[in-house]
């Protein structure tokens, strides 16, 4: 699993997204209480599931981890791909999480959407289900699935994990769950949380399944999400392209005689993100 989930620094400091500042540092004291005498601390937050994707916490991941969420923007980012703690039902799941129940809390988050419209009393749940598909998909490291079915499950998780994520933060409930989670007013858009969210998700799709397991996924999709996951797909390319020509204009002002060799180049680099939009397009 990608190291940004692996070592979110919620997961780092034992607590949830919604955490109030009062309990991360209580955990902060408590952790490095416990790297002093060269041990290991259990907090609440260590779900079972996750148990093979070890969790180092040292000094250094520590102090990372506090200042990773110190900023808004960066709170909000890393609780997308955590868990929250704003209902009731949440509760109740996050404590069957942490007791190995997984399949229990997936009942009860289920419950909690099946057959009804994104709202202010279930949105939460929809990212933590969302969250709980997508880390149990990596739970277990890709070289010790077994069989085809493992993967078919894991194909199955993302469609799912990826289709929830995206009806929450393009609903109306997206402001409240910034609100919560940076305890002010800040807004976090809701184009820029997609484009984060797709970006890590393509990032750790790329690292962990082949092509054709990434095509099946895009084709479970619906055709909203499926849309989306594309037009933040095709962000980057373009981007790059205008980089590149950016950085050929600037070398030929200051050689000119690099131009040919520039240009080569600039071509190469280009025909390389024309190459990744196709695949982009064809995909979606």
């Amino acid at each position: 699993m990608e190291k940004k989930f692996i070592n979110n620094p919620f997961r780092v400091l034992g607590v949830l997204g919604n955490s109030k500042i009062k309990d991360v540092q209580k955990n902060i004291s408590k952790i490095k209480a416990y790297t002093k005498v060269g041990k290991q601390i259990d907090l609440d937050y260590d779900f079972p599931f996750l148990s093979e994707n070890g969790l180092n916490r040292d000094q250094k991941s520590i102090s990372k981890a506090e200042s990773q969420i110190l900023q808004n923007e960066s709170k909000i980012k890393f609780a997308l791909l955590w868990f929250v703690d704003l209902s009731p039902l949440d509760s109740v799941a996050l404590k069957n999480l942490a007791k190995g129940e997984t399949e229990k809390s997936i009942q009860i988050w289920s419950k909690a959407i099946l057959n009804k419209s994104i709202s202010i009393k279930n949105y939460s749940a929809y990212s933590n289900l969302s969250t709980l598909y997508l880390l149990s998909a990596f739970a277990k490291p890709l070289k010790e699935l077994t069989s085809l079915e493992e993967n078919k499950q894991i194909i199955n998780n993302l469609i799912k994990a990826i289709e929830l994520k995206h009806q929450f933060i393009s609903s109306v409930y997206f402001n409240n769950f910034n609100n919560l989670i940076t305890k002010s007013d800040y807004t976090f858009s809701k184009i820029d949380a997609e484009v984060f969210y797709f970006e890590e998700i393509k990032n750790l799709i790329n690292n962990g399944l082949s092509s054709s397991d990434t095509l099946n996924i895009f084709k479970g999709l619906d055709v909203d999400t499926r849309r989306m996951f594309t037009e933040s797909l095709i962000e980057e390319p373009i981007s790059n392209i205008k980089k590149h020509i950016s950085e050929a204009k600037e070398h030929i002002s200051k050689d000119a005689s690099l131009g040919v060799v520039t240009g080569k180049s600039l071509i190469k680099k280009s025909l390389i993100e024309v190459l990744n939009n196709k695949c982009v397009a064809l995909m979606g």
